[in-house]
C-alpha cells in the first residue's frame, strides 16, 4: 500500500491531467521551449527576434499555468469556440501555402479566410480584405524592412 503522501500526489496529478487547460498550457510550453532551443542555434543575423518571441511566449505561458494551478485544478466550463479552432487551422494552412505560393499571396488568402470564418459573407468584402492584407504585407516587409519576398 502506498503511503498517504504518495496517494495525495497521485490524486493531485490525476486532477491536473483531467484539467484540459493545464494540459494544453504545459504542451504549448514544451513546444515553445523546444522552438527557443532551436532558435538559439540560429546565426544572430536577424537579431534575436525568434528567440525573443519564444522567451515572451514562455513567460506568458508560465503565468497562465500559474493562474490555472491557483484555481486548484478546477477546470473551466468554457469550451474553445469553433471559430477560434478554424482560425488556428487557417494559420497552420498558411505555412504550406506561403512555401508554395509565397508570403504575399498567402497573407491575402489568410486575411480573406479569417474574414469569412469570423462572419463576413459578402465575397467582395472578404476579397478586399485579402487584397489589403497582401498589399500591407508587401509594403511593410518589402519596402520598410527590405525583406526579399517571393510571389
Amino acid at each position: 500500500m502506498a503511503p498517504y503522501g504518495m496517494y495525495q500526489l497521485r490524486k493531485r496529478f490525476q486532477e491536473w491531467l483531467t484539467n484540459g487547460e493545464l494540459v494544453v498550457n504545459v504542451l504549448l510550453l514544451i513546444l515553445v521551449v523546444g522552438l527557443a532551443a532551436y532558435a538559439s542555434t540560429w546565426p544572430r543575423k536577424p537579431a534575436l527576434m525568434p528567440l525573443g518571441v519564444c522567451i515572451v511566449l514562455i513567460v506568458l505561458l508560465l503565468r497562465q499555468t500559474a493562474v490555472v494551478l491557483r484555481r486548484k485544478g478546477t477546470a473551466t466550463d468554457k469550451t474553445i469556440p469553433g471559430k477560434v479552432i478554424a482560425g488556428f487551422a487557417a494559420f497552420l494552412l498558411m505555412i504550406p501555402v506561403a512555401w508554395i505560393a509565397g508570403l504575399v499571396p498567402a497573407t491575402g488568402l489568410l486575411g480573406a479566410s479569417l474574414c469569412f470564418i469570423y462572419g463576413e459573407r459578402r465575397w467582395w468584402a472578404a476579397g478586399a480584405t485579402g487584397v489589403v492584407c497582401s498589399l500591407l504585407t508587401y509594403a511593410i516587409f518589402g519596402f520598410v524592412f527590405n525583406v526579399p519576398l517571393t510571389f
